[in-house]
């Protein structure tokens, strides 16, 4: 990736701008301590882990070159969690506040407003080797965690694509939605070039899910043990021949994220075949995972002392109660209760065991040493 081809410049001022992310831009020296930057609604914080997880790379790089920075966003809901991000890695910067720049109203964004908010950012109090690896990975997989459960949420609904796109296409994206779109995104579909509903967007963007969340070892192994590289395999070979799009560049793109995934998921096959829900998890870390859960299975799930179906239960809980989690391991998510911290397990035969209704990104602290 390289810079875009016209400089703009006034009164001695050059303007530099990159169309990528700053750690995928190949920069000359010059530009290596720039004046100041600028990341214009850069999505960091919105709240879609898999839009948000390639910026953390290069706001760490951005936030230990000590420039002056400026962050724009959509609005308060990107503000908060773009806040809590920048608290994470202990960035010097200004609340946000709404900004006097030009803006546009999206059409497929009626509720947003482009660079209605804005931040000033100036470094890290964090040692830049510290920032540029424990933080930095802190924070990925806190977002991975997120993005987890968020999948879990839509696995059923992604295999049930991949198993006939023609026909499940629109059925498995309205059950992501519990059952209904969002106008605008409805609208979008059936007004989209291919005529048949807009399937080649929903096919396009729900492989781009998967190869994602392939990267993510627990999201990857549930895949494999509901037979997801089987009916990758099978859907390769749809999505090469088809008629499913008039456009070469979104077959092709497609077809990467295909790659993709079917080599991160081979990889993840021989490191742990995973024979039962339970062993995905056995070797898993306990990392960290800030969110507000509500129970989604109609009969309830249980809790347990560990993270471990041979523990002792400790309590049930009904659909629709509501729980606090502060860590989690593999699909195993701990949660705060009455009695004391108890473990759920996140999917069983009957799907995911709970949605996230709210979560956050927890500030990064140094190890205390004894």
């Amino acid at each position: 990736m390289k810079e875009d081809k016209a400089v703009l410049t006034y009164s001695g001022i050059r303007v530099y701008t990159f169309a990528c992310l700053a750690h995928e831009a190949v920069m000359p020296e010059h530009l290596q301590r720039p004046t100041f930057i600028c990341a214009f609604n850069s999505g960091l914080g919105a709240s879609v882990p898999v839009h948000m997880k390639p910026w953390i790379q290069t706001l760490v790089q951005l936030l230990a070159s000590s420039r002056p920075l400026l962050l724009t966003c959509f609005g308060a809901y990107e503000a908060r969690l773009e806040a809590s991000i920048l608290n994470a890695m202990q960035a010097q910067y200004a609340p946000h506040k709404q900004g006097g720049f030009g803006h546009v109203l999206e059409s497929d964004k009626p509720l947003s407003i482009c660079n209605a908010m804005f931040t000033w950012v100036l470094g890290s109090s964090i040692p830049e080797p510290q920032l540029m690896t424990d933080v930095r990975h802190y924070v990925e997989k806190q977002l991975e965690a997120s993005q987890l459960l968020l999948f879990l949420k839509e696995l059923k609904s992604h295999l049930r694509i991949l198993q006939d796109p023609e026909h499940s296409a629109h059925v498995g994206w309205a059950e992501m939605y519990d059952g209904r779109f969002i106008p605008a995104i409805k609208q979008a579909l059936e007004e989209d070039d291919d005529e048949r509903g807009g399937i080649q967007q929903i096919v396009r963007c729900t492989m781009k899910t998967i190869a994602s969340a392939c990267a993510v070892p627990t999201a990857a192994r549930i895949f494999l043990y509901f037979s997801g590289l089987d009916l990758l395999r099978s859907f390769r070979n749809w999505a090469e021949t088809a008629p499913w799009t008039s456009h070469a560049w979104m077959r092709e793109e497609t077809l990467e994220w295909v790659m993709e995934a079917e080599q991160l998921l081979e990889e993840g096959m021989q490191a742990c075949n995973c024979q039962s829900l339970e062993q995905i998890s056995e070797d898993q870390e306990v990392c960290a995972f800030s969110a507000s859960l509500q129970v989604r299975l109609d009969g309830g799930c249980s809790l347990f002392q560990n993270p471990s179906l041979a523990s002792s239960p400790v309590a049930k809980v009904a659909r629709g109660h509501a729980l606090q989690a502060d860590a989690h391991k593999g699909l195993w998510i701990r949660v705060a209760h009455h009695s004391g911290a108890c473990w759920l397990h996140g999917y069983t035969d009957d799907g995911h065991a709970c949605d996230i209704t709210y979560w956050d990104v927890k500030a990064w602290q140094p190890e205390v040493k004894s």
